[in-house]
């Protein structure tokens, strides 16, 4: 059986495969660098406070500062590690939403339309919160306005 695909339902499709492809890829890299800058971190931080503190130290002594120094900056770090994780994590969620949506639009299925508006909803949404993010805000719009003409009426 033969499914008439607008040319615009095609390009879509293709721009969200591919975006899924970027967001899988640089998901998995980033979440690779963040293991091994963390570990390195912590192990960084122990051996510091081992050279600098191998003995309890007196308060308000040069010892006590560099402890304290150390403490905030585990905190910092452990704070900065897990927004990085969590941002990872909502890239490779994007990603294989991203990826759904593409194969959804190509099969011309309403599940495929639907999921296509909420992610592009998504990725309007990730298009004003990240920082270098401004195609997929403006890809993003363009979904949204595409979906809502007389094409969702050639969706099955």
């Amino acid at each position: 059986m033969e499914v008439y695909r607008p040319l615009g339902v095609i390009i879509f499709s293709a721009i969200f495969i591919v975006v899924a492809f970027l967001e899988l890829v640089v998901g998995v890299l980033t979440g690779m660098g963040l293991d091994y800058s963390y570990y390195m971190t912590v192990l960084g931080n122990v051996f510091l406070s081992m050279l600098y503190m191998p003995s309890p130290s007196v308060p308000m002594s040069f010892e006590t500062y560099f402890m304290l120094l150390f403490m905030l900056h585990a905190f910092w770090n452990q704070t900065l590690f897990t927004i990085l994780r969590l941002a990872v994590i909502l890239l490779l969620i994007g990603g294989v939403l991203n990826a759904a949506s593409g194969v959804g639009l190509l099969s011309m299925k309403k599940w495929g339309y639907y999921l296509a508006l909420i992610t592009g909803i998504l990725n309007v949404g990730e298009g004003f919160t990240a920082m270098f993010a401004f195609p997929l805000l403006i890809f993003g719009i363009g979904v949204i306005v595409y979906l809502w003409t007389d094409v969702k009426y050639y969706f099955e």
